[in-house]
């Protein structure tokens, strides 16, 4: 019962977030600065047709970010922060959608002005600035100025003595420095300043040893600890000047949250840039000496208390206490009392420290002679009223109280001062007093209260606006040291802990509560203990069968679709498939790119796509056959069919829903569907588990079953997906589509274990001058050899670790493998050529890219201009201004710069100066059998080599292998080639030789 009531308090604070208790929560200002120079003349109200109307004109807004601990953080798919659930609120408004842009702080102007970014959050106003940019009207939200160390540093909160001389680094051009060269000028220390870009950079030097702190806008960091938290300052979006056009919707929007939500600043500050659960609590050097001495503290609680046992150890009260004991480092005892009043006399009289809960208004403390703590935790006050009784909280009404419910009382007399509140002894008084019309409502638990039974009958539970702030009573006789080192970890216990505990110690039923009752009334109880036990018997049989029948329930049912969920559906087909040999198709579908409609039109709308699809297949599945959802966009169906033929016309049917969801919410709909096909007989795949299911070896072994179907059905479906497409799709598994699976499970599972026992190979193929055969240069191979000797091709595990990541593994096998064989050679005297090394995207795009390659080359020794980095022309399209600075990086570093594979797909001929490459590789596929007869061909190979001279960049092709392309590629002009004609791949053993044996070019 008491776990019921805990639920139904956390059920009414999310049920109500739109300001039901505005008075108790976060202070989220919807107003600015009087001095900030904005206007406030216009308002609206964003009607469901307005709403409506700015999706269908959707728009795009370009939106500048930079590195910004909690308000931005991470880059594409993994971008989150404040500002990211900010402006994904506001495009419920203006339906816009936001194209993020990596920037620099520095250039915030600039982009702003250029039009390449509309809009940016996070910036803090100055007058400066708002002639350079224009400032939203109400506030995004505020950052602190607090200063972090290393939480290894020995370092105190405000320990200002050690501040002095602190190497401390900055944001450039941030206010929080201003900030705090007027608080150390207050405090009287000085500070040495550094100032980096982007916030990794800035924990990364804290990291190395380089600064010994920084200042940010967060409570929270990683790896670090809060010493000092100054200020607390707004910051807002920004537009370019006088951009109205997005600035008015904009504020619009801000507006309508306020007014709609005045909490919801408040919780996403408190998601985002709050201080999380796992931040270490730092105290005062006075604190720390206090804390020393081993304090101990006594803690008076009321016996009556349900939530404040510690016989029990696993009730509410209790497990905060300990969580306080063990985060503080202060012990505490606990001394009982008879009452609550007993309790405040305890700490009036100074024979306890402190007790747990009573309500921090001033006026109550100081009539009691007492003290507070830090509110720790805001309990809705809700009342138990008659049903149909037409009268309301605050309209001069009768509320029933128990003497435990003293603060109680107080917060609710606080909120309806015309009620008349009525004390009585026991929960049981007031509740024969509410049965006879005595009390118009009652009180309904909160976690200090005594126990008593369910609601009456024709009971009701009315919420109110009253809400009971929970804090710790404290003596006037205790160390001011206690209340301020309680404080600081209360303060470091965000609200989800508190939720956390008061769900997992609540009682898990009533016959848990029931003993507890018997224990604390041991004389009363003795009399009827054979009945009582006789009735929990049977009370608990019954509520067990009831939970047992709850959770059966629940556990096959979808929380989305509220229908069968892959349990209900494993458990249902391996049942129907023993009925009778009947041709089945097995087939999982899946929502293409839901993650995406979920991003971009909100969790609530894909919720709704999810439904709607649900109620579309199941309306196309007949009796005897099942759908269900499985999660995360994935549907299941079994349908029995004649033939692939009525199977096909069935699917085709299908997908019509596709078009249907796209034109209801007005988003791209396909689906792709993998299909099993479970046949009558033992021609079927897998007819041995066929044969399980039909014998009928038992339930379970028949869910096995069903579920090693959709294995194979997955492996169809994500074949297509691997295929790509934009309409709804079936595949049927085949042997095929197993074996390439089959394959590929193989190859990922030797991956890491070949790497590590060097069965990845390092091959070099030459690059020669055309016209006199010297050797120009080699590019860099990877091949793999297994320990039974035989090779596994490329283009059988390229793709595979493309897909996966492990190219970047290999990618850097080969760096340093090449690194090392130039070393030697150098210092064995012998001549090296440049060796060219192919670079995947993985690797590539990855931060610090060009930093590792240089830490390789560095730790060889290598001379830069003997490498050069192979790139494919996609690469830039995915990227392009991260593509453009790298490749820069890497040529200011004096490595050579190829673009391999050029004329393989849509080329650009922008590339040819845009990026300035030093070297072009032609695709072989312009030397392709029946390719190099054309005319056509060679006249392009020579316009190119011709253009490419021009612009002082080499021309090299690839794939030269007869006499006939060689004369032709020379009557081209083309200098430079690579192929079987010269030389195959060789390993390093044999291409050491190679070099040897042939002159190198002059250059």
């Amino acid at each position: 019962m008491l776990r019921t009531f805990l639920l139904f308090l956390l059920c009414l604070l999310l049920a109500f977030p739109q300001g039901a208790f505005s008075a108790s929560s976060g202070k989220a200002s919807a107003q600015v600065d009087t001095g900030l120079p904005l206007n406030r003349t216009t308002f609206h109200f964003f009607s469901p047709e307005d709403i409506a109307a700015n999706y269908k004109a959707s728009r795009i807004i370009r939106v500048g970010y930079f590195d910004q601990h909690g308000v931005f953080e991470g880059e594409g798919e993994h971008l989150s922060g404040y500002a990211i659930a900010l402006l994904t609120a506001v495009s419920r408004y203006t339906g816009w959608e936001y194209e993020w842009v990596k920037i620099r702080f520095d250039e915030l102007a600039q982009r702003l002005n250029d039009g390449t970014i509309d809009l940016s959050c996070g910036i803090s106003f100055t007058p400066e600035r708002a002639h350079l940019y224009s400032f939203s009207k109400l506030r995004a939200g505020y950052e602190n100025t607090c200063l972090h160390v290393s939480s290894t540093s020995d370092m105190h909160y405000m320990d200002l003595e050690a501040f002095n001389g602190m190497r401390i680094g900055f944001f450039t051009d941030s206010l929080q420095y201003d900030v705090m060269q007027r608080f150390a000028a207050q405090n009287g220390f000085t500070f040495k300043t550094l100032f980096f870009e982007e916030s990794h950079e800035m924990s990364q030097a804290l990291a190395d040893g380089r600064i010994d702190g920084y200042v940010d806008g967060v409570l929270q960091g990683k790896g670090t600890k809060v010493v000092a938290t100054i200020s607390t300052d707004p910051f807002f979006f920004v537009t370019r000047k006088d951009d109205n056009e997005i600035m008015d919707p904009l504020n619009e929007a801000m507006r309508q949250i306020l007014l709609n939500h005045p909490t919801y600043l408040a919780r996403l500050y408190d998601s985002y840039l709050n201080i999380s659960s796992d931040v270490p609590v730092v105290f005062t050097r006075s604190e720390s000496r206090w804390l020393a001495t081993k304090p101990v503290i006594r803690v008076a609680y009321s016996r009556d208390q349900d939530m404040m046992d510690p016989t029990q150890g696993s009730t509410f009260f209790y497990t905060f206490l300990k969580m306080l004991e063990r985060q503080s480092g202060i012990r505490f005892i606990f001394v009982p009392q008879d009452s609550y009043d007993d309790c405040l006399r305890a700490l009036v009289e100074g024979t306890a420290d402190i007790m747990t809960d009573v309500y921090p208004k001033t006026s109550f403390l100081r009539s009691q002679g007492i003290l507070c703590g830090k509110v720790f935790y805001n309990a809705p006050i809700t009342l138990v009223g008659k049903i149909g009784k037409p009268r309301a909280p605050g309209q001069k009404c009768t509320v029933g109280f128990t003497k435990e419910m003293r603060s109680v009382r107080q917060a609710y007399q606080s909120t309806y001062p015309d009620d008349i509140t009525k004390v009585f002894a026991s929960s049981e008084e007031y509740r024969k007093a509410f049965e006879k019309g005595e009390l118009d409502f009652y009180v309904w638990p909160y976690p200090g209260s005594s126990l008593w039974d369910e609601p009456p009958k024709d009971g009701v539970l009315l919420p109110t606006r009253a809400m009971y702030p929970m804090a710790l009573g404290v003596s006037p006789q205790t160390s001011p040291y206690a209340v301020s080192v309680l404080d600081k970890v209360i303060s470091a216990t965000n609200t989800s802990t508190i939720d956390t505990m008061l769900l997992t110690t609540a009682p898990e039923s009533l016959l848990s509560m029931s003993k507890r009752f018997v224990r604390r009334h041991v004389l009363e109880s003795l009399l009827g203990v054979a009945l009582l036990v006789g009735l929990l018997i049977l009370f608990a049989a019954w509520r067990n069968r009831r939970r047992l029948a709850d959770l059966r329930a629940v556990a096959f049912t979808d929380p989305v679709t509220r229908g069968p969920n892959r349990g209900k559906f494993l458990m249902d087909a391996a049942r129907l498939l023993q009925e009778g040999e009947r041709r089945f198709y097995l087939c999982t579908l899946n929502i293409r790119k839901l993650k995406l409609i979920n991003r971009v039109c909100g969790l609530r709308t894909g919720d709704s796509l999810i439904r709607f699809c649900n109620r579309e297949f199941t309306l196309r599945t007949r009796h005897g056959e099942l759908a269900a959802y499985s999660g995360s966009g994935r549907y299941l169906l079994l349908w029995h069919c004649a033939d692939d033929a009525e199977f096909g016309q069935r699917m085709t049917e299908l997908f019509s829903v596709a078009e249907m969801a796209r034109k209801l919410y007005e988003r791209p709909v396909s689906f792709a569907c993998g299909v099993y096909v479970i046949r009558e007989g033992a021609e079927a795949e897998g007819a041995d588990l066929d044969g399980d299911i039909k014998a009928g070896k038992g339930a379970r072994d028949g869910e096995r079953s069903v579920a090693r179907y959709l294995l194979y059905a997955d492996t169809a479906e994500a074949s297509i997906a691997s295929a790509g497409g934009y309409r709804s799709q079936f595949l049927f598994y085949n042997e095929f589509i197993g074996a390439r699976q089959l394959k590929a499970n193989d190859i990922e599972n030797r991956m890491v274990r070949a790497l590590e026992q060097g069965e990845f190979l390092v091959f070099l193929q030459p690059q020669v001058c055309l016209a006199d055969r010297r050797l120009h240069g080699a590019e860099a191979l990877i091949r793999w050899q297994g320990p039974d000797g035989k090779m596994i091709y490329p283009d059988e595990f390229i793709p595979l670790f493309e897909q996966n990541g492990f190219i970047r593994e290999l990618d850097l096998l080969v760096l340093d493998t090449v690194c090392a064989w130039i070393r030697r050679r150098l210092d064995e005297g012998k001549k090296v050529p440049p060796i060219s090394i192919n670079q995947s995207k993985a690797l590539f795009f990855h931060d610090n890219y060009v930093e590792t390659v240089l830490t390789i080359a560095a730790r060889h020794d290598v001379p830069t201009h003997l490498l050069h980095v192979e790139v494919t022309e996609s690469m830039a399209w995915l990227d392009e201004e991260a593509f453009i600075r790298t490749l820069d990086a890497l040529r200011r570093a004096g490595i050579g710069l190829s673009l391999d594979d050029f004329g393989k797909g849509y080329s650009s001929m922008a590339m040819l100066h845009s990026f300035g490459f030093d070297t072009i590789k032609l695709d072989r596929a312009f030397l392709d059998p029946g390719q190099d007869k054309q005319r056509s061909v060679w006249i392009i190979i020579s316009s190119l080599v011709d253009m490419a001279r021009r612009l002082g960049i080499e021309i090299l092709c690839e794939g030269v292998e007869t006499e006939e392309q060689l004369q032709k590629l020379l009557a081209s002009h083309c200098k430079y080639g690579q192929g079987y004609l010269f030389s195959p791949p060789m390993n390093m053993e044999t291409f050491d030789a190679y070099v040897d044996a042939h002159d190198l070019e002059q250059k």
